[in-house]
């Protein structure tokens, strides 16, 4: 039987703040993993483009979307399999749902450098403490 702890569960991502005040509670990143180059639903030769990943010298993978809690490490969101030459890191995160839930909780993300508008970037933009 699983561990209750163990679930993805977004409300999780406050497990071990510092204060109830606390702004930046999680991290976020996409992640692809390679696969097996799927046939061409249009017909066409080649690989598929809507599967091709920059990560992968454009063969062909998934990407997911993860949600890391920063004070206890727990995955609290999910979201994927997508195509990864489809789905880009930051049209999942304001397409899909995440941007939104993030916005309502009134926190922000720590993420690199391409979610700016939503975080503090990895590269140093933003607050200089992180």
């Amino acid at each position: 039987m699983r561990s209750h702890s163990n679930q993805i569960k977004w409300r999780n991502r406050r497990i071990g703040c510092r204060n109830q005040n606390e702004v930046f509670t999680i991290s976020v990143d996409c992640t692809d993993c390679p696969i097996q180059e799927p046939a061409r639903l249009d017909g066409l030769p080649g690989p598929d483009p809507s599967y091709s990943s920059h990560k992968f010298g454009k063969k062909a993978g998934l990407r997911y979307e993860i949600g890391l809690a920063l004070f206890s490490n727990q995955i609290v969101h999910i979201k994927g399999p997508l195509p990864a030459g489809r789905w880009q890191d930051l049209k999942i995160y304001t397409e899909l749902g995440l941007a939104e839930k993030v916005i309502q909780a009134e926190e922000k993300i720590i993420a690199d450098g391409i979610y700016r508008h939503y975080t503090v970037s990895q590269k140093g933009i933003g607050n200089i403490e992180w």
